[in-house]
């Protein structure tokens, strides 16, 4: 669970999909950019220009909380 607004909650959901799943969805607001923008700074785009995190599982978990602090957001533990 994360606190912020939910247009960016939804933004950072699509920008997941997108960077660690490959589920691209043509979504793009400033947050999902700022994702992409900042993945790109440690992982260089595919041949169709886009990026994707693919690394070993405790690197994509780093990167991941690395994103929720770069956005804003804070991770405050699971909904129960």
């Amino acid at each position: 669970m994360t606190k912020g607004l939910q247009p960016n909650k939804d933004a950072f959901e699509y920008g997941i999909r997108d960077l660690f799943f490959g589920k691209y969805s043509s979504i793009v607001n400033t947050k999902h950019a700022e994702m992409v923008k900042f993945a790109s700074k440690h992982y260089k785009p595919n041949a169709y220009g886009l990026v994707s995190i693919i690394d070993e599982p405790r690197r994509e978990l780093e990167m991941l909380f690395s994103m929720t602090d770069y956005l804003g957001f804070k991770y405050v533990g699971l909904e129960k």
